[in-house]
């Protein structure tokens, strides 16, 4: 089987996501899937701003024992082995948990080479390392747009090819009327 598939994260809001039986493991692997950034996102965490990259979320081995109703300790050996199978990464310390889906970009639309962890794990140092450009909230012009200040050079090529595509297809159709 291949391809993939979307899920929108207001499964969450139906009756069979919230009945009271803790989850499976299946359903863990699906919450954390739903739980992660979609984009860059800053958030902010015990007083402190914090970048969190598209693919990644902060969490806490005791917040997510009680949203699945596990112990923490089978959480921490379920993070542990989606670990080692290279599923996530995970990076932890006193106060918090940061999950990041390996390969988050391969599953949002399998335009993005898959990586090895190597790969990915590097690429997830370099941006923790990097903090966006501050920008003049009061000009209002391109180089000072939200989407320049999270994306990278790649994102920003991605997106104005899928834009080309979708204008190609919009004037094809208007074309067709």
């Amino acid at each position: 089987m291949e391809g993939w598939i979307k899920l929108y994260r207001k499964l969450r809001n139906s009756v069979i996501w919230n009945l009271k039986e803790p989850f499976d493991k299946r359903s863990a692997w699906i919450d954390l899937l739903l739980s992660v950034n979609h984009a860059d996102n800053f958030v902010f965490f015990s007083n402190e701003k914090i970048l969190v990259k598209a693919g990644s979320f902060i969490t806490s081995l005791r917040g997510l024992s009680e949203k699945w109703k596990w112990s923490i300790t089978k959480v921490d050996n379920f993070l542990n082995t989606l670990n080692k199978e290279h599923m996530i990464l995970v990076k932890k310390d006193t106060k918090k948990t940061v999950i990041s889906v390996e390969n988050w970009g391969f599953y949002q639309g399998g335009e993005f080479e898959e990586k090895t962890p190597k790969e990915q794990e590097k690429e997830n140092e370099k941006d923790t390392e990097k903090t966006p450009k501050e920008t003049n909230k009061n000009d209002n012009n391109d180089n000072n747009s939200i989407y320049n200040y999270v994306c990278s050079d790649e994102d920003k090529k991605i997106a104005k090819l899928r834009a080309d595509k979708i204008r190609e297809k919009m004037n094809k159709f208007k074309g067709d009327i």
